[in-house]
């Protein structure tokens, strides 16, 4: 089983200070001895300094040492034992310098001594040299004991009690402090388990500045947007749902009635409604899926576009109702050919449904800007409804009674593929009729 985030932090909190504190004991305890070291070196020369004064003064069989921490032993070259401490009476002498034999030198005169047969209780610390005694020359060996390397177990035990508080203490205090800052995640975590598609307006709380409340500041934009995107599926399904109804429901109610009555049917006049119906159900399934593709292209493939050119080769490929007129300049935009030619083409199927008797088309540049309008002399669109045209299915009165076979979904694709290029599409304030401006980002001239 996974541990918690928290339970981990404090983990590793409480190592990494057990860790540190283990290399501050080890620091300390080796700093300790080497001074305690350093200390009975000193007491050794002292020690031996005494005992050359007190054989200066005929005393040489004196060598109690009760100001010191140290004991002595005096051996000829033949290895007896002329003077020794009490703490060394009985033993054998001393074997002599490591690899040096008995005689002490000037450059092996202190050495550090491991506990051994000679005195198996701890380490010692020797000082060793040559000394005139009785008409002759002998060695003086003072010993001072050292104690070992982790100086004791009791301080040891100590040090690993310290330790282990130390740790728990720290690893506590991390618990209970991410256990306070991880208040506002758990408090989200919470929240988003209890909020359903059915109830998407619940929101978590936002408290503090901090990396938990940009945190909660991101969730809930990602569940405005989820709530939006939901919302607009649903306003789509019951647009899709209705508008694909009517259609179908006439096609239905004329079948019906030409199979009860199939003597009375003008099978002609039947077949010309149920094809307008198909084709208005064709047009509509085909708007639908050209949404969805642009949606998911985001624009397409981008290329340059000659935007005076696209609206002549459109103009030309048109058969015209009302007289067009066009002001064209050249300018250059980066984008998909393809839908910016459904774009244009949409434009000018909705001025034709609503012009009396003339489009104007226009392209040009401003303020470094590629800007197309369409307008026409039609009845024009109330200041209320120039925001409206541009959702899905939505098909004002005047629409409606112009073209009963319009889908309610040709604006806004065009606004789609404008957005899509990084420009916009609006309605434009002007005289009489509607005028669609489209502005998009232009090439360098």
């Amino acid at each position: 089983m996974k541990r918690s985030i928290r339970a981990q932090a404090a983990v590793l909190a409480a190592a990494v200070m057990a860790v540190a504190c283990l290399v501050l004991c080890a620091v300390f305890v080796q700093g300790a001895r080497h001074e305690m070291v350093a200390e009975a070196v000193r007491d050794g020369v002292r020690a031996s300094t005494s005992v050359l004064e007190r054989i200066s003064h005929g005393r040489t069989l004196d060598l109690r040492l009760r100001a010191y921490r140290s004991f002595a032993q005096i051996v000829d070259d033949s290895g007896k034992v002329l003077a020794a401490s009490p703490e060394l009476r009985g033993k054998a002498a001393f074997s002599g310098v490591p690899g040096r034999g008995r005689r002490p030198t000037a450059d092996t005169r202190t050495f550090e001594l491991a506990p051994s047969a000679f005195y198996p209780a701890s380490a010692l610390e020797v000082d060793a040299q040559r000394i005139p005694f009785a008409g002759r020359t002998v060695s003086l060996y003072t010993f001072s004991p050292v104690p070992p390397p982790y100086i004791s177990g009791a301080l040891v035990a100590a040090l690993a009690l310290w330790t282990a508080l130390v740790a728990a203490i720290s690893g506590s205090t991390v618990w209970w402090w991410l256990g306070r800052r991880l208040r506002g995640v758990e408090a989200i975590r919470r929240d988003l388990a209890e909020i359903t598609v059915t109830d998407l307006s619940r929101r978590v709380p936002e408290a503090g500045r901090d990396e938990v409340g940009r945190l909660a500041t991101t969730v809930n934009a990602t569940l405005d947007r989820l709530e939006e995107a939901v919302e607009r599926q649903r306003r789509f399904t019951a647009d899709v749902s209705h508008d694909l109804r009517a259609p179908i429901a006439a096609m239905q109610l004329e079948l019906e009635d030409a199979l009860d009555h199939p003597e009375d049917v003008d099978w002609v006049t039947s077949g010309e409604a149920m094809r307008a119906g198909l084709t208005r159900l064709h047009a509509i399934v085909a708007d639908l899926l050209h949404l969805a593709r642009l949606e998911a292209e985001d624009g397409g493939a981008r290329e340059p576009v000659e935007l005076s050119s696209l609206v002549r080769r459109e103009l030309a490929a048109r058969t015209r109702r009302v007289e067009v007129r066009r002001a064209l300049a050249e300018v250059t935009v980066d984008g998909d050919e393809v839908h910016l030619a459904r774009l244009l083409s949409n434009l000018l199927d909705n001025a034709e449904r609503h012009a009396r008797s003339v489009i104007t088309v226009r392209a040009g540049r401003e303020q470094g800007q590629a800007v197309l309008s369409v307008s026409d002399d039609g009845a024009g669109i109330a200041p209320e409804d120039r925001e409206r045209i541009f959702q899905r299915f939505v098909r004002l009165a005047a629409s409606r009674g112009r073209d009963r076979n319009g889908t309610g979904l040709g604006l806004p694709i065009a606004r789609r593929i404008a957005h899509a290029h990084g420009g916009t599409l609006e309605v434009a304030e002007q005289g009489p009729g509607a005028c669609f401006v489209l502005r998009l980002p232009a090439w360098p001239e």
